[in-house]
């Protein structure tokens, strides 16, 4: 890990702490992808953060930190991919 991010998580982890951070590749591999059918799935960076805030506070306190080390942020919900499904029918 180099330096940066190595500041990065240390800040996140005073937000959120230790356990809500997950760096593993194998352990992040699952937010990396929804349903999205494979002709239309672009190819994700592997080298991110996963951080799980508890509340808007702390998403706003990661923001911020992100914003300063300039990272940007995706945030994630359920992972469906679903609900902008371009194959679904209304």
């Amino acid at each position: 890990m180099n330096k940066l991010k190595e500041e990065l998580v240390k800040e996140l982890a005073l937000i959120v702490g230790e356990d809500w951070i997950t760096l593993e590749e194998e352990k992040i591999l699952g937010y990396l992808y929804d349903q999205t059918p494979d002709p239309m799935k672009p190819e994700p960076s592997k080298d991110v953060v996963v951080v799980k805030p508890k509340n808007a506070e702390e998403v706003s306190k990661i923001l911020l930190v992100a914003n300063k080390y300039r990272m940007p942020v995706f945030p994630r919900g359920g992972g469906t991919g679903l609900a902008a499904d371009p194959f679904s029918r209304k």
